[in-house]
């Protein structure tokens, strides 16, 4: 008797669970479908006829268009923040964290129906603050990014690179004269800033 009851409360303990990780469960996406006519649980939905992830950085242009149009098509979008639209290519200009997330494209000529699915990640551009130490001459620069995994590399004012890398050394009168720049990459979200001593 003892056990079945053990039993018993572990099946009502691992319910409980259960319920609390489905009603908190913040990976779920739901939009709704101008196909279906009903709201859509995006892991439910298994007809996906394009889908593809895009990177951006804060302050590019987002761009998504149907990756193909049928005759006398109609067009549906829905994405973050209740974005819809019926054009089957959208511009977003001067993204920012608020447009990253999924957008749905729903394609119909009243026969043929497809979905498709873009996954956008926005990033922020890399921070740059720099260190310096000079003496008479010289001047050594150390440049700390916020983000990692990014490339470093020092420009002059054409964009011709000089060193690799997030610390050079220059001439104090170089530096006066021409400036000097540093980038910095992530692969996809580039930040660059001009370094020049004025006396």
């Amino acid at each position: 008797m003892h056990l079945k009851k053990l039993l018993c409360l572990a099946f009502y303990l691992a319910i409980s669970i259960f319920s609390v990780q489905a009603k908190t469960d913040s990976s779920r996406v739901f939009y709704y479908s101008f196909m279906d006519g009903r709201t859509q649980d995006l892991k439910e939905v298994r007809n996906i006829d394009y889908s593809k992830k895009v990177k951006l950085c804060e302050g590019q242009i987002l761009n998504l268009k149907s990756p193909e149009i049928m005759a006398n098509s109609a067009f549906k979008w829905s994405g973050p923040q209740n974005f819809n639209s019926s054009s089957p290519e959208i511009i977003l200009e001067n993204v920012s964290s608020q447009k990253e997330g999924i957008y749905v494209l729903e394609i119909s000529d009243g026969i043929n129906h497809k979905r498709v699915i873009y996954e956008v990640e926005i990033s922020p551009k890399p921070e740059i603050n720099f260190k310096t130490k000079s003496n008479s001459e010289y001047i050594k620069i150390q440049a700390n990014v916020s983000n990692k995994n990014v490339k470093s590399w020092w420009t002059d004012a054409k964009n011709s690179p000089i060193l690799n890398g997030n610390e050079i050394i220059l001439k104090k009168s170089d530096l006066i004269e021409k400036g000097v720049f540093l980038v910095v990459n992530n692969g996809y979200c580039e930040n660059k800033m001009e370094i020049r001593l004025n006396f």
